[in-house]
């Protein structure tokens, strides 16, 4: 169960099929979400490509006439579409691996099933996220790699 969250974000889950290298694991995963349309659009936009949607987000700010700030689009898209990175420890735009510590805390093994690592089942995980950052846990069936699970939360 979710204990707590940052003020205004919304949880994600999305699960890709095991890749040894981790960023392709990502990059497929991001690239079939945008595809399938599995996340919330920005409003007053619409994007060809994904490259156009992360283009987007990576912009400077637009400023208006008196110097305010527009940030449009800001809340990003509750998605893994929001992830554009791995990173070591858990940052905003990344993916952080689980530790070992974590695994054993969370699912009492360093394999969990697919079916353990859930939204209910990775709850303290959550607890360790901020706003637009995410992690990933690799699952076993038979002993073997067989899911990489993104977990995130949105921007807003």
């Amino acid at each position: 169960m979710l204990r707590s969250r940052p003020m205004g974000a919304e949880p994600w889950i999305v699960r890709a099929p095991w890749r040894e290298n981790i960023a392709e694991a990502l990059s497929e995963t991001r690239a079939r979400v945008f595809r399938e349309g599995s996340y919330t659009p920005v409003p007053g936009h619409s994007f060809a490509t994904l490259d156009d949607l992360d283009e987007f987000f990576m912009r400077e700010p637009d400023v208006d006439d008196e110097g305010e700030v527009c940030l449009d689009g800001v809340e990003g898209t509750a998605s893994i579409l929001d992830i554009r990175c791995l990173c070591d420890a858990v940052e905003a735009g990344g993916a952080a691996p689980t530790s070992d510590a974590q695994l054993m805390e969370v699912f009492g093994t360093l394999t969990p099933s697919p079916d353990a690592v859930t939204m209910d089942g990775c709850g303290t995980l959550f607890d360790a996220l901020d706003r637009g950052a995410a992690r990933y846990i690799v699952a076993y069936e038979d002993g073997a790699p067989s899911v990489v699970v993104f977990i995130g939360y949105s921007w807003d």
